[in-house]
């Protein structure tokens, strides 16, 4: 007997539900879309510095053998300090990742921009207790924050010149300066050391450590004589500001080292000794070994190295390179300077 055609009906519908629901054994197949991007997270950074020898700790109390010239001289530091300023972390593929430093009394932040002070001497243990220069205070680590992942560490040694500039002409005495900025001016007319290291040497024909040796980078060239420094410009004619690049650099294994060994790289005899110079006109008899310039002239010279970013300085000619210095441009070279390095 033939089915009603209402029935015939009623088995169509059946069937196409059943092909929409894919039937017992169809499978569905989930699109899904792309992983949401981890968002970096901010993190705290302690970057370490330490002063050394040749690999060794260099403190105001121990003194420190076999440097300079046929590695026949020893050094004993007194006063040891210098800025660190435009800080800056990368991630392996070179994109530099965003750095804030903490404020305290060792760092500072204005619009002008950023600035640290290291400082490795007090004024009360071993030699540095006579030191005429430094502070009780000791600071050997810059703080602050980042985000990424960090593989490679740079940044300038010294006060930035925008920030140089914003302070000296806002302060009418170096006293009145934000910390750190109170510590290591030059003049106003000169404006800031950026690096500091006094000392005592001695070599085979000394008995005794002579405390009469300074090191000092600081700008040239900045100002009129007796006006404020870069009153009546941006920047020093040399601004004299090492860089440093640590590559591979981690924060729970790696300090910056600052070796003492290496700065006094190249030094030669002569550049311990130390000129003095007077005016004494046209007199010659008083002259040591007739070296003069114009009215002034050589009258006698003492042991210890002396400079002061003076081109014409013999012991500046020897070691700014040491740095990634030229002296006669006051530009740096990263991949040359020999003194800081990691450990």
């Amino acid at each position: 007997m033939p089915k009603p055609i209402r029935y015939l009906h009623l088995i169509f519908l059946i069937s196409l539900a059943l092909i929409g629901c894919g039937g017992s054994d169809s499978s569905e197949t989930q699109v899904s879309g792309p992983s949401p991007t981890p968002v970096p997270t901010t993190q705290s950074f302690t970057l370490n510095f330490a002063p050394t020898a040749k690999g060794a700790p260099v403190n105001c109390s121990n003194i420190v053998t076999g440097l300079g010239p046929n590695e026949s001289y020893s050094v004993n530091i007194m006063d040891w300090r210098f800025y660190v300023s435009e800080l800056n972390f990368y991630d392996t593929a070179g994109n530099r990742l965003p750095v804030s430093l903490d404020n305290n009394s060792f760092q500072l932040n204005e619009s002008a921009g950023s600035v640290a002070l290291i400082d490795f001497t007090d004024r009360s243990t071993g030699l540095c207790s006579d030191a005429q220069e430094g502070t009780a205070r000791t600071n050997t680590k810059i703080t602050g924050t980042y985000t990424g992942d960090v593989a490679d560490v740079s940044f300038r040694v010294g006060v930035p010149q925008a920030l140089m500039k914003a302070t000296i002409a806002s302060t009418d005495d170096v006293n009145d300066a934000p910390s750190p900025l109170g510590e290591l001016y030059w003049s106003w007319a000169s404006g800031y050391r950026h690096f500091v290291l006094n000392f005592a040497a001695m070599d085979s024909a000394h008995t005794d450590m002579v405390e009469n040796s300074g090191f000092h980078i600081g700008s040239r060239d900045c100002g009129t004589q007796g006006g404020k420094a870069l009153s009546d410009r941006e920047t020093c004619g040399l601004i004299n500001n090492p860089e440093v690049y640590l590559p591979n650099f981690d924060f729970e294994d790696n300090l910056v080292t600052v070796d003492l060994a290496a700065l006094l790289n190249h030094v030669e005899e002569s550049d311990f000794l130390s000129d003095s110079w007077e005016d004494y006109g046209d007199d010659d008899s008083v002259c040591l070994d007739n070296r003069r310039n114009g009215n002034n002239c050589v009258t006698a010279q003492s042991f210890g190295i002396q400079c002061h970013s003076g081109a014409t300085q013999a012991a500046c000619v020897s070691l700014f390179p040491n740095f990634g210095l030229n002296l006669t441009t006051g530009t740096a070279d990263p991949a040359s300077n020999l003194v800081f390095g990691k450990q």
